[in-house]
């Protein structure tokens, strides 16, 4: 009877049961590209058993107030408060027909419960607008909802006729047991027979199970609340206002039982074979719970269980589909760092570095380089261009011999590259700037002007040089 949660979002009830792995997952953490076939377990690739809607949906005893709230809503409160206030005024005005009136407006209004019944069993969550389709189709429901009454009260009187209170008693018992049942069959089947028969009532109640006693539970404390504080009103409120207010507490709690009855039925609607067309609890849940990324999600859940090759396997299927993605550029990254695969790491590193430089991310780009170099110190970029760039952004902080070692031999990685004089004269400033090593600076500067001499950069190389000159003087 307890709701079964997600393994990995316990916030969340559970939708797919894997029986291999026996874990519960939500529909946060596994999807299907095929509507029509069941998803598998991110974990074991096996078919997965869906739990059912009866624990998808919030079970009613866990969010009773919504009931209380329910006759509240415009239409309905409009409707009870005018039914009471008909109620009291002919009670007032036209005593010779006050017996009559009554009998009709319990008609009317019981023909409207049986709609807000059948609408919440649909999954319809709003009570239902008060109209003439509402009230006048298939009216015949009140009528036998009161034979249904009047059956059971008849089998009573017949019990105590024939064995008094030892007999009575229990028949009793059925009767309060069987009545909510005959009144959900009455409303989904539409059926006087139906809601009568013993073996359909039984086959109604054992489907549903325990949580039918707490149902019945429930509407007998609505019952007892009505009784008790239609007692206070008759003591102590003058008599048009106890006919109007006890007539009002009646539609009120009758309409929170009949739309209690009705979200029984939805919420077990799987195991009462009953066909709900509005899955609303389905479309709410996946409107808050359908991952972004599905993969994404599978991964998560392979980390948990500690499968760190499998999850490599699905990020790196699925970096080769979406290379932009950064995000997930990101996590592949993070992983390949923590399983220590250096190989994997460096080769992966080539294509994610140049992206992050190209979206100016350099703090990531920094750290990505800096990661690559904890597990292979040897390791550089192949791109010429990402080296650079690298190479500026690390002189900055404090890896000035990190930016270094990315520019050294850089005519020998790169032969006649355009961008060796750039490289090297990014170099000389470093030595200079960053290490006080003037004459190191000034020797690839020469080698720059022997060997680049008609480079555009060569105008910035003698300027250079002259500042290097002039620190040296002072």
């Amino acid at each position: 009877m307890a709701q079964v949660t997600c393994k990995y979002h316990p916030e969340r009830p559970a939708v797919w049961h894997c029986e291999s792995c026996r874990i519960h997952f939500c529909l946060a953490c596994v999807t299907s590209p095929d509507r029509e076939a069941d998803p598998v377990c991110p974990v074991c690739s096996r078919t997965l058993a869906r739990l059912g809607a009866s624990n998808l949906i919030k079970p009613f005893w866990q969010d009773i107030w919504r009931f209380y709230r329910y006759p509240l809503a415009p239409a309905p409160l409009v409707f009870m408060v005018a039914l009471a206030a008909i109620n009291a005024a002919v009670g007032w005005l036209l005593p010779a027909i006050e017996f009559i009136v009554p009998i009709l407006l319990v008609i009317v209004f019981i023909k409207y419960a049986y709609v807000a019944l059948e609408q919440t069993a649909q999954g319809h969550m709003a009570p239902p607008p008060v109209d003439v389709d509402t009230l006048t189709d298939e009216l015949e429901l009140p009528f036998k909802q009161i034979f249904l009454v009047f059956a059971l009260f008849t089998a009573n009187m017949l019990a105590y006729d024939a064995g008094g209170v030892t007999a009575f008693a229990p028949v009793l018992v059925l009767s309060v047991l069987a009545l909510p049942a005959g009144v959900m069959i009455l409303a989904t089947e539409h059926s006087f027979l139906h809601a009568l028969n013993p073996l359909t009532l039984w086959r109604f109640t054992r489907a549903m199970g325990s949580p039918y006693l707490i149902l019945c539970g429930f509407l007998l404390l609505l019952l007892a609340a009505f009784a008790t504080a239609a007692e206070i009103m008759m003591r102590f409120a003058p008599p048009v206002l106890t006919t109007f207010m006890i007539s009002l507490l009646a539609m009120y709690f009758l309409l929170i039982m009949f739309h209690l009855m009705g979200y029984a039925i939805y919420q077990y609607h799987e195991d009462l074979s009953y066909e709900v067309v509005v899955a609303a609890h389905e479309q709410e849940e996946a409107g808050d719970a359908e991952p972004a990324n599905p993969v994404l999600a599978q991964v998560e859940i392979l980390l948990s269980e500690g499968r760190m090759e499998a999850a490599a396997e699905r990020l790196a299927e699925l970096a080769r589909q979406a290379p932009g993605d950064l995000d997930v550029r990101e996590r592949y990254h993070r992983l390949l760092l923590a399983r220590g695969d250096a190989a994997a790491l460096t080769a992966h590193a080539e294509d994610y570095l140049a992206r992050l430089l190209r979206e100016r991310r350099a703090a990531q780009a920094i750290t990505a380089y800096m990661d690559c170099q904890r597990l292979d110190p040897q390791w550089r970029p192949d791109d010429a261009r990402v080296r650079i760039q690298l190479a500026q952004l690390l002189r900055h902080g404090s890896h000035g011999r990190v930016a270094l070692r990315l520019l050294n031999q850089f005519h020998r990685d790169f032969p006649r590259h355009p961008l060796i004089p750039e490289a090297y004269l990014l170099a000389a400033q470093i030595m200079c700037e960053n290490f006080g090593e003037d004459d190191k600076a000034r020797q690839i500067l020469g080698f720059l002007q022997q060997h680049h001499a008609d480079s555009p950069h060569m105008a910035e190389v003698r300027r250079y040089l002259q500042v290097i000159d002039k620190v040296r003087q002072a």
